[in-house]
């Protein structure tokens, strides 16, 4: 536009049209709505006055830059020592794709992008591997077109959860009378793993069923061998805050019954005399018990009669019974002897007492007998102390050689035609 002074035949005017305007009223481009440069092929413009005409297009045009989009990410989860999730698995939500009518200087376009997608590269989140929810704090995305710019993170958050461990008590036994054993389970599913999160770092967990459980089991109360068995429950038992349990599987204590030995005491007595009262001694009761703890009656069986020749016969007891025992019955031994000598009793003296040769029946046998052999072991003192203490004779004592194992003599004393061998114990 002319901004000068224009010399005219009556003089010399100034015309200045710099504020003149004028408008498109019309462009044609290069066909297309994709990112790039598109040429402005044609225009129509507005006289800016009557002083001008309508203006024509000297060039120009149009760049399609990319579009800008948000990208969301679902909420995640992930079970308490397992790897955060993989990218590849975790969807996009994509916010400011364009699905529209564009208008464009050539007419109207329908663009239609929603089938657009996108992927994540890489999650950086809160650092953590306890239970809990962390944020996600920044996030990148492909972008899903070269029309659109890689999108910006819009947020999200990871969330750990608990780890379904089970349980299994053990089995367990005692004795009775015994303190409880330890209850000790057996626990699965404990984590001990090297988890690697979004952030790139590996994280070692080495957990134990210390660590992931507290508290203690229980079992049902008694103490009985006929209660028993007794069960094993959960009692106190709980995870702690990175695990739940989700089975339990409980198990029982027995308990088995103790030794007990019930040992007849040994006695004695002399020939043709009744069997003394017998008694027992116990051993291994527990838990206080005493004799009369048990069921039934205390009794006790020999062979040794009235009649019986002087000997050892085996006292057994027998008769009482208990679930929580598992009793041992031992013999004891009653030792029959014989008196041939008024005032003197053989049974402090001597241990045992028989006549030999064994070719008579009576318990009694009518002295003298001849040829027999009184035979004795001394307890106490000598032979010549024992011997000493026999009646004198009128033919005085009588030696010959003892039998066999036996040391000492054998010593013949009126008025029996009896010969009494002795030996020290």
């Amino acid at each position: 536009m002319n901004n000068a002074a224009i010399v005219t035949w009556n003089g010399t005017d100034s015309v200045n049209d710099s504020a003149l305007t004028s408008t498109a009223t019309a462009l044609t481009r290069d066909l297309g709505e994709d990112v790039g440069v598109r040429n402005v092929l044609t225009g129509t413009f507005t006289a800016p006055s009557t002083n001008y005409n309508a203006p024509a297009l000297a060039g120009g045009t149009l760049t399609i830059l990319p579009a800008d989009l948000t990208a969301s990410i679902t909420n995640q989860n992930k079970t308490y020592g397992a790897d955060d999730p993989g990218l590849g698995t975790i969807p996009v939500t994509l916010g400011g794709l364009v699905n529209r009518t564009v208008s464009n200087w050539n007419g109207n376009v329908l663009v239609d992008d929603s089938a657009l997608t996108s992927s994540v590269t890489s999650l950086a989140r809160d650092p953590g591997e306890d239970v809990g929810s962390y944020a996600v704090m920044a996030g990148v995305f492909s972008a899903p077109s070269t029309n659109y710019s890689a999108p910006m993170l819009a947020g999200g958050t990871l969330t750990i959860t608990p780890k379904a461990i089970s349980v299994a008590a053990n089995a367990q036994s005692k004795v009775y009378g015994s303190p409880d054993p330890a209850l000790t389970y057996t626990a699965s599913g404990i984590v001990n793993a090297t988890v690697i999160d979004w952030n790139g770092n590996s994280t070692a967990i080495s957990d134990t069923a210390g660590s992931a459980l507290s508290g203690a089991l229980t079992r049902a109360a008694g103490e009985n061998v006929a209660g028993s068995p007794y069960a094993i429950s959960g009692g106190t038992l709980a995870a702690t805050a990175n695990y739940n349990v989700a089975s339990f599987t409980g198990n029982n204590l027995t308990i088995t019954p103790a030794a007990l030995s019930i040992t007849a005491n040994d006695a004695s007595r002399p020939a043709n005399q009744p069997n003394p009262p017998f008694t027992a001694s116990f051993t291994g009761f527990r838990l206080g018990d005493t004799p009369g703890s048990l069921s039934g009656t205390l009794m006790f069986s020999t062979p040794a009669t009235l009649t019986s020749l002087p000997g050892s016969y085996a006292i057994v007891p027998s008769g009482l019974a208990s679930n929580n025992y598992a009793i041992q019955l031992l013999p004891g031994t009653l030792r029959v002897g014989i008196s041939l000598l008024t005032g003197i009793d053989p049974l402090q003296s001597v241990t045992s007492v028989w006549l030999t040769p064994a070719t008579y029946e009576s318990p009694q046998p009518a002295l003298p007998i001849s040829g027999a052999f009184i035979l004795a072991e001394v307890e106490e003192g000598s032979v010549g102390e024992f011997l000493s203490r026999l009646p004198a004779t009128a033919a005085g004592p009588g030696e010959q050689p003892p039998p066999e194992g036996f040391a000492g003599s054998c010593v013949g004393h009126a008025p029996f035609s009896v010969l009494r061998c002795l030996r020290n114990r």
